[in-house]
């Protein structure tokens, strides 16, 4: 009993206390406390009314979007307090900057051209300007739409590009780098699949779709290596059916309305290291010769793996085997083109072969050619990129 007396009046004194704590701290959040303000920092504009900031790195270095004078557009800007808002220019009429690294290298996208609605991914540093990052072209219905949503501290770029028409209808992730350029990021089974994010070691994450249209968490292991090509060169009809042009800087197609005006690029990858995991892209960059031409290209198997670039000719040219996809190439200035060849070089190095061969052809008449760059290029030839 009395033990159980002693506990009633501990609870009972503890009760106490805790109201006489209560009510001290009722009085003290009666005294009014002046409330502490911070003053934000007027970024200004590149000349209109209207600005918004959409990133900051570790340096202050703040990006975003603006109106410009009479807000005619909208476009990209870094700012920095030394140097206040510097306008990262447009291709077209409107860009916005998304994000910026530590490095200060900025990613956004841009409308590709003054009137259409299509946008393009882009990466803008101080050093080196604007760089087009391109575009996923899987061989299904082509749209020219692409967006920069992040970028890691070693300037690695994900994002996503419309592969369908109309927009939305199909879309693929992609992560870009200065080496590598433009790869994609495949989907659970259905047409959709963005990134958002990537760390320093190329994981990036986004969601990506199912078979059943259900859309799910997604990450990638972005581990990415490239193969150039051991050989490659083109080839002319007509009165240059026996020239050889191996070492030239460029590959051409075309299919002319006379023979002489008909070319054809071939390229000889050894895929020995490639495994059968690996998700395989072609890459190529080039244009059309004329700023009003469009050219499409198709891709071939070439069985013949034993031709020589310095020594091949339209007249000693190896037949062209089985189609894999194609792809389409615009105006005079170089773009990125890539092509998913990962069920062909799988097929080939389950049989065995340790190297490919393909052929570019046009079968359709262009007054332009399509031009390509070859591995005498360098770093902007042709490549196999590869991610595990």
């Amino acid at each position: 009993m009395q033990s159980a007396a002693i506990v009633d009046i501990s609870i009972a004194r503890r009760g106490e206390r805790l109201r006489a704590i209560a009510f001290a701290l009722s009085l003290t959040l009666a005294i009014p406390v002046e409330a502490a303000t911070v003053t934000a920092t007027d970024l200004g504009t590149l000349g209109g009314t209207f600005s918004v900031a959409n990133a900051v790195n570790a340096n202050g270095q703040v990006v975003g979007r603006s109106s410009i004078t009479g807000d005619a557009a909208e476009h990209a800007f870094s700012w920095k307090a030394a140097g206040g808002m510097i306008d990262l220019g447009k291709r077209g009429r409107t860009s916005i900057a998304i994000a910026v690294n530590s490095s200060g290298r900025v990613v956004g996208y841009s409308s590709s051209t003054a009137s259409s609605t299509a946008r393009r991914a882009f990466s803008w540093t101080a050093a080196g300007g604007t760089i087009d990052l391109g575009t996923i072209n899987l061989g299904t219905i082509r749209d020219d739409s692409s967006q920069a949503t992040a970028l890691s501290a070693n300037g690695e770029v994900v994002g996503f590009s419309y592969t369908g028409a109309p927009e939305d209808s199909a879309v693929t992730a992609f992560s870009w780098t200065a080496k590598g350029g433009m790869i994609h990021l495949d989907t659970f089974g259905g047409v959709f699949s963005a990134a958002v994010a990537v760390n320093t070691r190329g994981q990036a994450v986004g969601d990506s779709s199912f078979f059943n249209e259900e859309r799910h968490a997604a990450l990638w292991p972005v581990t990415t290596e490239t193969f150039p090509p051991v050989a490659d060169t083109y080839v002319r009809a007509g009165a240059s059916a026996s020239a050889n042009f191996g070492a030239a800087p460029t590959m051409r197609v075309k299919k002319g309305s006379a023979a002489g005006n008909t070319y054809r690029g071939y390229l000889t990858f050894d895929v020995s290291q490639i495994t059968a995991n690996d998700r395989v892209t072609l890459r190529l960059r080039g244009n059309a010769s004329s700023v009003t031409g469009e050219v499409t290209a198709t891709i071939y198997v070439v069985n013949d793996t034993s031709w020589d670039e310095r020594t091949l000719t339209w007249n000693t040219r190896p037949a062209l085997g089985k189609v894999l996809r194609s792809l389409t190439v615009e105006a005079s200035a170089p773009q990125w083109v890539y092509v998913d060849v990962t069920k062909f070089v799988r097929a080939e190095r389950q049989a065995g072969r340790n190297v490919i061969s393909l052929a570019l052809r046009s079968v359709a008449h262009t007054s332009a050619y399509a031009e390509f760059q070859s591995r005498e290029a360098g770093n902007t030839g042709p490549r196999l990129m590869i991610t595990q």
